[in-house]
């Protein structure tokens, strides 16, 4: 375990990818700390769904102990012609999934309740689709407001290729009044912020709606999807798989023309950052 995960940060993988293999290896090798090839692959099995995860969870975890493995018979510690315990164990079937999205109703309430440290969260989610993770990573310096694109490093997408996207006109409208210096993201607790709100707002909160709302009203507005693959970090098959016909025409330009009102300044910091946090605070002890 230890050696892998130094492999791997020295071969410069993402603080994302390198934070799932610390914590999914490090609980592995508290549950099998015999030699690694005295592991058999039903050990495995059992131990994942002894652990009664959801099958796309279960999966990935498959997936990064089949990384350690493959790294030990890279260093002779397996057998090189044989399957190594985890390629024994199959994947679960991950049944069809539902895309849910918000409304530009939704959406618009949301930003003018949003004070202004999570506007950007907001704003360039649902009008540039970034992922979370994405934006945890981004710096203020590859919003360019004057060019309306974001420049993705390759070290900052999820993709690990650059990738640019561009800002609609509404986005760089909420974006202009506020501060934008350093870390897009300066909280960690942002993202959680957003879904308190939301919730607040008696609205619900569906797994990254803002990427999937972006996508989808991208999508009838351009009718690429290629194109919109491209800006989004996604295959073009995964686009039209599900994406495809989920809103009209006329909802996408909706979508793209909510903007703050003429004059409109974001909620000031502190008071609305203290109201959420104490929200956050109870949610979580909840």
């Amino acid at each position: 375990v230890n050696e892998v995960i130094a492999a791997k940060e020295e071969d410069g993988m993402s603080e994302q990818y390198m934070s799932q293999l610390r914590s999914i290896l490090g609980l592995f090798g508290r549950a099998f700390r015999g030699p690694i090839m005295e592991v058999k692959g039903d050990e495995i099995d059992a131990w994942l769904r002894g652990k009664k995860l959801a099958p796309v969870t279960r999966n990935n975890r498959l997936t990064l102990l089949r990384v350690m493995f493959g790294f030990a018979k890279q260093r002779n510690y397996l057998p090189a012609t044989e399957p190594t315990a985890p390629d024994l164990v199959s994947k679960v079937k991950v049944g069809a999934t539902t895309t849910e999205i918000f409304e530009p109703e939704e959406i618009e309430k949301l930003l003018n309740a949003a004070p202004a440290m999570v506007i950007p969260y907001l704003a360039i989610g649902a009008f540039a689709g970034l992922r979370s993770a994405e934006l945890a990573r981004l710096d203020w310096k590859a919003v360019n407001l004057a060019r309306r694109i974001i420049e993705l490093r390759a070290d900052q997408a999820k993709t690990a290729s650059r990738r640019i996207v561009p800002i609609s006109e509404n986005l760089a409208a909420w974006l202009e009044p506020l501060e934008r210096e350093g870390k897009v993201l300066n909280v960690k607790s942002v993202p959680r912020m957003a879904s308190v709100l939301a919730v607040n707002l008696g609205l619900r909160w569906p797994q990254n709606v803002l990427r999937h709302s972006y996508i989808s009203y991208r999508l009838a507005k351009v009718q690429d999807a290629n194109k919109v693959a491209l800006e989004a970090g996604n295959s073009a098959a995964i686009i039209f798989k599900h994406y495809r016909e989920l809103v009209t025409e006329e909802a996408a330009e909706k979508w793209f023309s909510i903007s703050p009102a003429e004059g409109w300044v974001p909620p000031e910091r502190v008071g609305e950052r203290s109201l959420l946090t104490k929200r956050v605070k109870k949610s979580h002890k909840a």
